[in-house]
């Protein structure tokens, strides 16, 4: 979720307020840099001197706060999206077909089955052994060769 926070601070009100901007700034630094912001590397975060922010860095710390509160309330959850679904209701929300597992029974049986095919010898795959060469003409082996060893 973008959040920016905006805090304004002035010691004295004769003096000129600063505006501290903090968050995800960084897609917008373009537009902070445009307008005035400067970067403080102490506090890590933009700040602008004036008695007000500038029209579009105002107006977009006001688009981030909307799309922010958008993305909160979608992402709200009512206890009805917690209740189990259907296949079909899963489906419909995911928009994509989903296919029903066979019984667990008749899986854990498939799975057994396999293994007891693998075991016998006539079907177990082949292996071909290939003895390595350690004729080493040029003196050093290489670490592959010495971890073989």
């Amino acid at each position: 979720m973008l959040k920016i926070t905006v805090e304004k601070s002035q010691r004295d009100p004769s003096d000129t307020p600063w505006w501290w901007i903090s968050g995800d700034t960084y897609p917008h630094r373009d537009t902070l840099k445009r307008w005035g912001g400067r970067w403080s590397k102490r506090q890590k975060r933009w700040y602008l001197i004036g008695n007000d922010l500038p029209d579009a860095v105002q107006t977009l710390i006001d688009d981030v706060k909307a799309k922010s509160d958008d993305d909160q309330s979608q992402s709200e959850m009512s206890d009805d999206d917690f209740e189990p679904r259907s296949v079909e209701e899963a489906s419909a929300i995911l928009g994509v077909p989903i296919r029903e597992l066979a019984h667990k029974n008749q899986v854990v049986a498939q799975q057994e089955t396999a293994e007891i095919t693998a075991e016998s010898p006539d079907d177990a795959p082949k292996i071909r052994v290939i003895k390595p060469n350690f004729d080493v003409s040029d003196g050093e082996p290489d670490a592959v060769t010495t971890a073989i060893r």
